[in-house]
């Protein structure tokens, strides 16, 4: 957020902005569309493989016995899907960071928090989307993608010609890199995130499941990074600060659905380096 020149320490302001309107925001929006039942948290648990437990994206369906008998209660992890909701919108904000101020923070948060978390209930549907490629990355990237075509096309032709919203510096490019470094270190750590779906405690996976997302994700980060920075000094004569910045996004971004599916790490070392090399081709390209 603070790669622009135009910003500096104003970036971090609206990533914080972002956050704090996420936080607030997602709890509401969370029980509208689980209560409109795009989501069926309210199903008998008899019916589920386990018989005791249901998972669905964010939300837990929890069998519980008291004194009134059986009773089916759902309980909303809101506080991790505010994060990744957060995460999702500060994506997307960043396609249009420097043309764009608090009201369209604002106008991303109310439409496009609403719609990241349709879009997650139906995919939970069918998958457990623990990295967001799909929720977080994907659509964030589309989003942000149609709100900058709309602004390029209408009241900033002439900047965007003259490209003033896309020049950088030393020290914009150096508190970027600190980011990137905090994305690197602290995003496999959304892999613990792995719904416990369990017969018995004896056979629960969640957190084996949760560690091995963890360190893949690590794995594909690292060879994202290393290949871009190959990549970038045999295009360029010289490793470009763009290149290994968003290296660690690239990383994250083919890595997070199938994370928690992959059991050996040279697939996951695979999968970064096809990032790390589509990533600077894609930033030569613009």
């Amino acid at each position: 957020m603070t790669y622009v020149t135009g910003l500096k320490w104003s970036g971090l302001g609206f990533a914080l902005l972002i956050t704090v309107l996420c936080y607030q925001y997602y709890f509401l929006i969370n029980a509208f569309w689980t209560k409109a039942d795009i989501q069926r948290t309210d199903i008998n648990p008899n019916n589920s493989p386990n018989g005791t437990e249901q998972y669905y994206g964010d939300d837990f369906l929890i069998w519980v016995s008291d004194a009134a008998g059986e009773a089916y209660r759902t309980f909303g992890n809101t506080a991790t899907g505010a994060f990744k909701m957060a995460l999702t919108i500060t994506i997307a904000f960043s396609a249009v960071i420097g043309r764009a101020g608090p009201l369209e923070i604002l106008i991303f948060v109310l439409f496009g928090g609403a719609l990241y978390e349709l879009n997650r209930q139906i995919i939970a549907q069918v998958n457990i989307d623990v990295g967001g490629s799909m929720t977080i990355f994907m659509f964030g990237g589309i989003q942000g993608t149609i709100a900058a075509l709309l602004l390029a096309f209408t009241r900033q032709k002439d900047d965007l010609v003259q490209r003033v919203n896309y020049t950088s510096s030393r020290f914009n490019a150096t508190i970027s890199m600190i980011g990137s470094a905090f994305f690197w270190v602290f995003y496999p750590c959304i892999m613990l995130d792995v719904p416990w779906i369990f017969e018995t405690a004896a056979t629960n996976t969640g957190p084996f499941l949760g560690e091995n997302g963890m360190i893949n994700a690590y794995w594909a980060i690292s060879s994202c990074v290393v290949t871009s920075i190959a990549l970038s000094a045999a295009l360029h004569g010289r490793i470009r600060i763009k290149d290994l910045m968003y290296g660690t996004f690239a990383g994250a971004a083919i890595i997070g659905t199938s994370a928690v599916h992959i059991f050996n790490p040279i697939a996951a070392i695979l999968l970064g380096m096809i990032a790390g090399l589509l990533q600077p081709i894609f930033n030569w390209a613009e």
